[in-house]
């Protein structure tokens, strides 16, 4: 059984962005587990063809800040990585 190093919970924008940000810097044993058949599949779900969304100041602030909370968890296996190369 192969081990992941990284797990995104939720295969919406910030998932994915720690997923790719993983990949990025090297760390290649990622999995992104979502509870959808689709990835965003919350987004699609809520958000309707036709449905008017507006991304205000506060809504793109968590956004961004629940991306930043799941970076943390990476930070540390970053820096285990680089100490090690």
């Amino acid at each position: 059984m192969e081990k992941t190093q990284i797990a995104a919970i939720g295969g919406g924008p910030a998932g994915i962005a720690v997923a790719v940000e993983a990949k990025f810097v090297g760390i290649d044993s990622v999995i992104i587990l979502e509870k959808a058949e689709q990835s965003c599949g919350t987004i699609v779900n809520l958000y309707h063809e036709g449905k008017h969304l507006v991304a205000d100041k506060g809504s793109i602030l968590a956004a961004f800040n629940s991306a930043n909370k799941a970076m943390e968890g990476i930070r540390p296996l970053l820096d285990k990585k680089e100490s090690v190369n």
